[in-house]
């Protein structure tokens, strides 16, 4: 049976890093990163964009289910309870689901904000909201694992996934 992967967390957690690393760890699989999904200039997200990055995330996910050289689907992304549920809703309902929560506390958060501020990736004013969010993720119990990142590397977070999952 194919499985699909959530990453899910705040912003800066490392969803994406762990994603990535997942994805070249595990054989045959496939990795949607979904801040891609919705990558426009300016950045605007209203009900339009939000229905085009929720029918991107989609769209992928599905194609990837179809496709003989996929066992397991990673989707990195921000998704409180209601956009979760829809993204599920919406996929074959024959794949193995596995949500994984991560955190960390704010301490190992800015200072992982601040290594990709300095490499351009970040501003200072999406650490407030990813800070003020912390509780919103805190509060899920949708998921199917929770890391707590804090002074784990890469390596130890993947390793945990694949314990886990594969």
């Amino acid at each position: 049976m194919k499985k699909l992967i959530i990453i899910n967390g705040p912003m800066g957690v490392g969803k994406t890093s762990v994603g990535k690393f997942l994805c070249e760890k595990i054989i045959k699989s496939a990795y949607i990163n979904a801040d891609w999904c919705l990558y426009i200039n300016p950045f605007v997200m209203n009900e339009e964009t939000v229905k085009i990055y929720f029918d991107n995330v989609i769209y992928l996910a599905k194609s990837y289910i179809k496709c003989s050289e996929c066992d397991y689907i990673i989707l990195s992304s921000c998704l409180d309870n209601e956009k979760y549920n829809l993204i599920v809703k919406e996929l074959d309902t024959k794949i193995d689901i596995h949500h994984i929560m991560l955190m960390c506390n704010e301490e190992t958060l800015t200072e992982r904000w601040k290594n990709d501020t300095e490499a351009g990736w970040r501003d200072d004013e999406g650490l407030k909201w990813s800070i003020n969010s912390f509780n919103a993720f805190k509060n899920k119990t949708n998921y199917s694992l929770l890391i707590e990142t804090n002074k784990k590397n890469i390596n130890e977070v993947v390793e945990e996934i694949m314990n886990k999952i594969i």
